[in-house]
């Protein structure tokens, strides 16, 4: 159970007294929420702000980041999973991803209700995700974790009980899992960007040719 009167409780707590942090965190709940509604606003961030207090989920660490910078991440975090959630009940034949750079990858946008687009989207985590697998060959806990999440949305305390380890092998497992996770995603946007640039230049050179 979360500690309400622990230091980090209080310090945020603190925080969330001075001036102006209040509205900007209301402000940003709104504008993260999926529906925007008032009611889902109040619900992300009361789940957000759980999650900042409990060093054994997503804590705030003053002096890393500033209070609001990381509860705008917490609250893309949470708001991801309860669209993850969504999406496994209308499309439950998706695989989801497990996890690659997922959680730094929320758009600060609505997302768009389109299936086709949820497929495409959901095809490519999978490549990727296979990709991935094969760099983390020879990390058990981390590959573990990837192939769970893919089935559950569990917490880092129910992880660590379920595979007998701490919350600290955890979270060190789902920070190698970022880390390669970011390694293979950014080596698809590089061929991507190649893949598209040739496609401009062939369009270019096309447009040329047929030029009187």
């Amino acid at each position: 159970m979360v500690d309400r009167k622990s230091p980090l409780a209080l310090l945020v707590e603190g925080e969330m007294k001075k001036p102006g942090v209040m509205r900007e965190l209301r402000v940003m709940a709104k504008r993260l929420a999926m529906s925007q509604e008032e009611q889902d606003a109040k619900d992300l961030l009361a789940k957000s702000l759980v999650r900042v207090i409990d060093p054994d989920d997503d804590p705030w660490r003053p002096g890393a980041h500033s209070f609001l910078a990381h509860m705008h991440r917490s609250m893309s975090k949470v708001r991801y999973r309860e669209q993850r959630a969504l999406l496994a009940k209308k499309r439950p034949e998706l695989v989801f991803d497990g996890g690659i750079a997922q959680e730094g990858l929320a758009s600060e946008g609505p997302r768009a209700d389109d299936e086709l687009e949820d497929a495409r989207t959901m095809a490519l985590w999978r490549k990727l995700g296979a990709i991935l697998l094969a760099r983390l060959v020879d990390d058990r806990l981390a590959t573990q974790l990837y192939e769970t999440a893919r089935k559950e949305d569990l917490e880092p305390s129910e992880e660590a009980a379920r595979f007998n380890v701490t919350v600290a092998d955890i979270k060190a497992a789902r920070a190698r899992l970022r880390y390669h996770g970011q390694i293979v995603l950014d080596e698809w946007n590089a061929q991507e960007d190649l893949r598209m640039k040739a496609v401009r230049q062939q369009a270019s050179t096309q447009s040329e040719e047929g030029t009187p």
